[in-house]
């Protein structure tokens, strides 16, 4: 699978998460969703992944469906999938989480 780095950005953010706590050997992940209304009215969700590597980010009681309020950097990835499709994949690299709510934000 060939990707490609599209670089880095900072960002302040306000997601909800979409599952559980993935913990790896140095790092955490959680998946993310944004949604915002377009000038049409239609609703757009963006799909994101928040890599957490700071072992001092409490994420206790985190789970699916809750509000999360993010600082971090953004990267923009691309990836040609099994089926020979270009996607492309958002993750943030978090400084900070923080638990605002439960339930649906958007």
């Amino acid at each position: 699978m060939e990707q490609k780095k599209f670089g880095i950005f900072a960002v302040n953010l306000n997601c909800k998460s979409t599952g559980e706590v993935k913990k790896y050997d140095k790092m955490r992940k959680i998946s993310s969703a944004i949604g915002f209304k377009q000038k049409d009215g239609t609703w757009v969700n963006e799909w994101l992944d928040l890599v957490i590597f700071d072992t001092d980010i409490d994420l206790e009681g985190v789970g699916k469906g809750d509000r999360l309020k993010v600082n971090g950097r953004m990267s923009l990835s691309e990836y040609t999938n099994k089926a020979g499709e270009k996607k492309k994949s958002w993750s943030c690299f978090c400084d900070s989480i923080e638990k605002t709510g439960e339930g649906n934000p958007f």
